[in-house]
């Protein structure tokens, strides 16, 4: 069994076409000679309407119009964009009615609600994150990920990279320091340092910065061996941002060679992190 229909019973099935047409950018299928039926092109599953005659046909007992009810029936359709405030403003532009105005939630996924004419309630909603790995897992042959949520602004967290003094405070795993030589915190940057280990060992190390998006992403280029791409994202979420950790080895033999030791030093590198950005604010 599959979904194969959505249906819903309105009071002019071709105005509801012209609405979702003009609203959400959707492509008419057909509307049936007698106008009491007509469909959307959406896909697997199909989009449809009905008149209220045919629900009265359909359901002796009779059934709830949308439009005249008070308030949204309890269901809705989800339309997926990638640019929920833009979605929004078409929407009530072409007549919707403003329920909720987009608004990021604590998940990531930013979330609108309108009503339209013919009372039907629309979700306008960006895709869904990827479900967080927890802890540093290998997530495909050769990359590291781990993801977590912070208790500090994503301009709080880039500081914490641009900054030299506070990058060298939390940089490596526990028992790690560094002296920093050369430090360009800018799009091809180079940062070239020396990491001591808690048992006198020192590691020359060479990077630069890849790519660079102030409160929203820091891609760093670890250009000596072993040769990895570290992908930090930061996404704003209630009470701070949501933090993802991705370190892309050039090969999957490496990856996995160094996975049990990266894995739990990239959880204290964050663990690092947390710790300078809440000593900078006062917190500990």
């Amino acid at each position: 069994m599959k979904l194969g229909y959505t249906i819903v019973y309105v009071p002019d099935v071709s105005a509801s076409l012209t609405f979702f047409e003009q609203a959400f950018g959707l492509q008419r299928k057909f509307l049936h000679e007698s106008g009491t039926y007509g469909e959307l092109d959406t896909g697997a599953t199909t989009l449809s309407f009905a008149a209220h005659a045919l629900g009265d046909m359909n359901f002796p007992g009779g059934h709830v119009h949308a439009d005249t009810s008070p308030q949204p029936l309890g269901f809705e359709l989800a339309f997926v964009t990638e640019d929920v405030p833009a979605a929004h403003a078409q929407a009530v532009q072409a007549g919707a009615a403003e329920l909720a105005a987009p608004q990021r939630k604590p998940w990531g996924q930013t979330v609108s609600y309108v009503r339209c004419p013919d009372g039907v309630l629309v979700e306008l909603c960006s895709p869904i994150l990827p479900t967080p790995t927890g802890p540093d897992t290998m997530d495909t042959d050769r990359t590291l990920r781990t993801e977590r949520t912070l208790p500090f602004s994503p301009q709080a967290i880039y500081d914490a990279f641009a900054s030299a003094e506070v990058l060298a405070s939390w940089w490596g795993p526990d028992g790690f320091t560094n002296t920093f030589g050369t430090f360009e915190f800018k799009v091809g940057g180079p940062w070239v340092f020396t990491m001591h280990g808690p048992d006198g060992k020192s590691y020359a190390t060479k990077s630069f910065f890849a790519e660079l998006e102030p409160a929203q992403r820091v891609v760093i280029r670890h250009d000596c061996p072993p040769h990895f791409t570290l992908t930090v994202q930061l996404l704003p979420v209630a009470g701070g941002t949501h933090l993802t950790w991705a370190q892309a080895f050039d090969d999957a033999e490496t990856a996995q060679a160094v996975q049990a030791i990266v894995g739990p030093a990239n959880e204290q590198n964050l663990d690092r992190l947390t710790r300078a950005l809440a000593l900078a604010v006062g917190r500990v």
